[in-house]
């Protein structure tokens, strides 16, 4: 994942699709991507809704940022879901 970074490191803004993984927090209640392969977790940007925290996700599209991922949609169980 770190190769686009590389290739454009002066980009603001990264769309990335990511594969199955699911939203956790941690000590200080901040939102966190965890992969399920056990790779390294992504910071996320602003609040997430507690329908979907802790939900396995089969992938989600995300917009890298300032250091902080941002969640634009996301398949669910359920269904896509998505922002806005």
């Amino acid at each position: 994942m770190t190769a686009p970074f590389l290739e454009e490191p002066w980009a603001i803004e990264r769309p990335i699709l990511l594969g199955r993984g699911r939203i956790g927090f941690d000590s200080a209640d901040l939102p966190w991507w965890q992969p399920s392969d056990g790779g390294a977790a992504l910071p996320l940007a602003g609040e997430v809704s507690g329908v979907i925290a802790g939900t396995e996700l089969t992938q989600a599209a995300v917009l890298w940022s300032g250091g902080r991922i941002e969640l634009l949609a996301a398949h669910t169980p359920w269904g896509r879901i998505g922002h806005g």
